[in-house]
């Protein structure tokens, strides 16, 4: 995707996490990672280039695995983490 939405979701609330990725342009799903670390997006940016732009939360986690797999690309927060 050119625009990728990054958000996390509990598996089993205050206990286990996984990560969402979705094309912010047509809102699909493009896939579900286990777990929300920086090594693991990190692995997945880099094997998918051409993303110009991340919709996220405020993760530290994503905006790290962000600026090491794909330094070019612009970061901006998700309307419901600004609103809420």
């Amino acid at each position: 995707p050119r625009v990728l939405g990054v958000d996390d979701f509990a598996l089993r609330r205050r206990q286990r996490y996984a990560t969402v990725l979705i094309d912010a342009e047509t809102g699909e799903r493009i896939d579900v990672l286990p777990d929300r670390t920086t090594q693991t997006l990190v692995a997945w940016l880099r094997e998918h280039p051409g993303i110009e732009y991340v919709c996220r939360d405020g993760s530290g986690s994503y905006g790290e695995a962000i600026r090491q797999a794909l330094s070019e690309a612009v970061q901006v927060s998700d309307r419901w983490h600004l609103w809420s």
